[in-house]
């Protein structure tokens, strides 16, 4: 599962190349599409609707401003950025926040009024249209900030794998680490019948569902490959904090003697990020298009990236807690 960042670097024709020299500065750390390459302005689409897709799809946005047209305003004449790197940088502004949206501008280059006081990062061009010497470090600086905030913070848009992944820390893995550190003797109940196990430690995997249309089978127990769902509960639910019934997947009963309790969930309310996903980007072809598999991967790796954020809050928990992937689980044909 590619975890990198993606990013949309836009700029006009004759800002080209200050754009591919930006690019390349990420090599292979991310995901990096300039305008131009064919990926975001669709055949058949205004473009409208490949830039309000873009915004929904590129975690990080990056618009080059570059001195292409002149703009007289109050007797005044200035060498002003195209129309459309203006509206491009407003559109990402608002759709994937002021901390993922970056503008660089030409040194001296008048800016409207309406983004005074925004901070941009200026650069000088040679006279070949290539950006100076200087470049290369403001452009490093720029690409390690993205690295940092894409694995530091969680990102809040209009998909909904934030809240997604707050609420299912909140409502499960906090109360059933805060339960389970209790170290109340547990009954294991499965169709072969119940039993009661003593455990001085636990491991809660995590399933994260690495290709959203798994969690949205049916049959999703059968499916599982080498996990058994069973229900947990304490063995005496009367006590203070003790564990209502709850599924679990396991791998194995712990065998006699063994003190350690392992066991997996899988988080199926991303269920609700598949179908946002189909909502915000309709297809009417059977499957599913490239916005829709995009879309669904930024919302898995937010989802596990917030979910890990939250959990590091409590270095208790943390150290019980794996990540595993769905996929891992599932059979592949002919197995």
């Amino acid at each position: 599962m590619d975890k990198r960042p993606t990013v949309f670097i836009g700029s006009s024709s004759e800002g080209l190349p200050v754009a591919n020299a930006l690019a390349k500065r990420f090599s292979d750390k991310a995901i990096v599409d300039v305008w131009n390459a064919g990926k975001v302005f669709r055949s058949m689409e205004s473009y409208l609707d490949s830039l309000l897709v873009a915004s929904s799809l590129y975690e990080f946005a990056i618009l080059v401003f570059t001195s292409d047209d002149q703009t007289t305003s109050r007797d005044k004449t200035h060498a002003t950025a195209r129309d459309n790197i203006l509206f491009e940088f407003g559109l990402f502004l608002g759709r994937v926040g002021r901390r993922r949206t970056y503008g660089l501008v030409l040194d001296k280059l008048h800016v409207p009024s309406d983004l005074t006081g925004i901070h941009f990062d200026k650069f000088k061009r040679r006279a070949d249209g290539k950006p100076d010497a200087a470049f290369t470090k403001l452009a490093d600086r720029i690409v390690g900030e993205i690295l940092d905030r894409h694995t530091t913070q969680a990102e809040f848009t209009q998909l909904p794998s934030t809240a997604l992944a707050i609420g299912y820390y909140e409502n499960f893995v906090s109360r059933i680490c805060d339960q389970l550190d209790n170290y109340q003797p547990l009954v294991i109940k499965e169709a072969s019948g119940s039993r009661e196990i003593d455990y001085k430690s636990f491991t809660l995997n995590i399933v994260i569902p690495d290709d959203l249309k798994l969690v949205e089978h049916a049959a999703l127990r059968s499916l599982i490959k080498g996990l058994t769902q069973v229900v947990i509960s304490n063995s005496d639910t009367k006590k203070p904090g003790a564990l209502r019934d709850f599924p679990f997947y396991i791998q194995a009963l712990p065998e006699a003697g063994s003190t350690h309790l392992e066991l997996f969930d899988v988080p199926t309310t991303m269920k609700s990020a598949r179908r946002a996903v189909q909502k915000i980007f309709p297809t009417s072809n059977l499957g599913k298009d490239n916005s829709q598999a995009v879309a669904e991967l930024r919302e898995i790796n937010n989802f596990e990236r917030t979910l890990r954020m939250l959990v590091s809050d409590n270095p208790v928990w943390e150290q019980s807690i794996k990540y595993r992937y769905l996929t891992e689980f599932v059979p592949k044909n002919g197995e």
